[in-house]
């Protein structure tokens, strides 16, 4: 049994187009389960959640983690009643290919891994200068497992026997929860793994308003790492009296993120300095939030 856990928190058109993708991959409906933990929406999310229930009854459970606002939270309820010895997650505005289940259980059992972490191709369909942002820094997991030895949610796949041994992920974490998750599991010597042919797919598109939330949202939980786990994220500290954090970031640390990036090889010249500046944006934001959170905890 594989239990794969969508956290969601009012989104339904993005929760439709990935349980769409999910009922139709090619594996054994009995071999497998969707597990939908809505995190207190007020849309139509659970209305979405509803119907691909009803036409696919016994495949998908629907939960609900109302007392924390956390995706999180919503997360661990999901493992605490998954039924599979492997758990995957993904978030609720992707997509995946037919073999996706396949490819993860073969690469776990011949790899013998624990904590297997996968590609993330990004899909830019509306083009303006934040989704472009977006895409051409997107998820560099290969990066994030050999060097800081973790890797997102949306492309990652946990046996169940590690949360009982490791524990759940933090949910006092407004951001960087999988980070924190990654670092305890490696820690304790279960053996993580990149597989670069497995593919999910993650929409680019995204407006300014909601790019300025994520970053502030990071930032905060820069500050909550640092707070809550000292052990690891001692190099969090940030002077926020420091002039440096509001400096333009390093041409060549901004270059190692987007180099080897189809998009970033793509676009005009123009284009690539605008991100270079939209780069220094974010590290701004970012500041903004690790300061607020600061004051608040």
């Amino acid at each position: 049994m594989i239990s794969i856990v969508i956290p969601v928190y009012n989104d339904s058109n993005g929760l439709y187009a990935t349980l769409y993708s999910i009922v139709k991959i090619d594996y054994q409906k009995n071999d497998y389960e969707i597990i939908i933990v809505d995190n207190g929406s007020s849309d139509q999310t659970l209305k979405v959640s509803g119907i691909f229930k009803k036409r696919h009854p016994g495949l998908i459970k629907i939960l609900q983690e109302k007392s924390i606002q956390s995706s999180y939270a919503a997360r661990n309820k999901g493992v605490m009643l998954a039924r599979g010895s492997i758990i995957i997650f993904i978030d609720s505005d992707m997509h995946v290919d037919h073999d996706w289940l396949k490819k993860i259980k073969n690469s776990m059992e011949e790899n013998k891994v624990d904590y297997l972490a996968y590609n993330v191709k990004m899909v830019l369909k509306n083009r303006n200068i934040f989704s472009l942002y977006n895409a051409a820094t997107g998820f560099p997991v290969c990066k994030y497992i050999n060097k800081e030895n973790f890797a997102p949610t949306c492309c990652l796949a946990v046996k169940s026997i590690v949360f009982k041994k490791a524990g759940l992920f933090d949910s006092r974490l407004i951001s960087g929860g999988d980070n924190e998750f990654g670092k305890r599991v490696n820690s304790m010597g279960f053996r993580q793994y990149y597989d670069p042919g497995i593919n999910v797919y993650h929409p680019a598109d995204i407006s300014f308003s909601k790019s300025m939330k994520r970053w502030f949202r990071s930032g905060r939980g820069s500050f909550q790492k640092y707070h809550f786990h000292n052990n690891y994220y001692n190099h969090l500290y940030l002077n926020i009296f420091n002039p440096y954090h509001y400096m333009l970031p390093r041409p060549s640390k901004f270059l190692e993120i987007v180099r080897e990036n189809d998009t970033w090889k793509n676009i005009k010249n123009s284009t690539r300095l605008c991100l270079y500046f939209i780069q220094w944006i974010v590290k701004i934001i970012r500041t903004i939030g690790y300061a607020y959170e600061k004051t608040r905890i």
